[in-house]
């Protein structure tokens, strides 16, 4: 449902993607900036294929996404969003 990162530019996604149309892998030069975002989505209709687990019906149709945002430079690269919190301090509450 989700990839896992792409090139970003002045309107998000217009700076290309991270495959070429021939399925090889477009290389990072310096001044690129990429998205490192993992993700987990539920699909509203998700129905469990053998070796999956169920999931509940409240939990469907949800997504979750850490986001990080990366400049790749010269010598390695520069979390641009290193600032920014990943972690929620307050424990969530168990639906009643």
């Amino acid at each position: 449902m989700h990839g896992t990162g792409h090139f970003l530019g002045l309107d998000v996604h217009d700076a290309g993607l991270l495959r070429n149309p021939d399925k090889t892998w477009q290389p990072f030069s310096a001044g690129n900036v990429v998205t490192v975002e993992p993700g987990i989505y539920i699909a509203p209709n998700y129905e469990p294929e053998e070796g999956q687990p169920p999931v509940e019906a409240r939990w469907r149709g949800i997504g979750i996404r850490i986001e990080d945002d990366v400049l790749v430079t010269q010598s390695g690269h520069e979390v641009l969003t290193s600032a920014v919190p990943k972690q929620w301090d307050t424990p969530i509450k168990k639906a009643s």
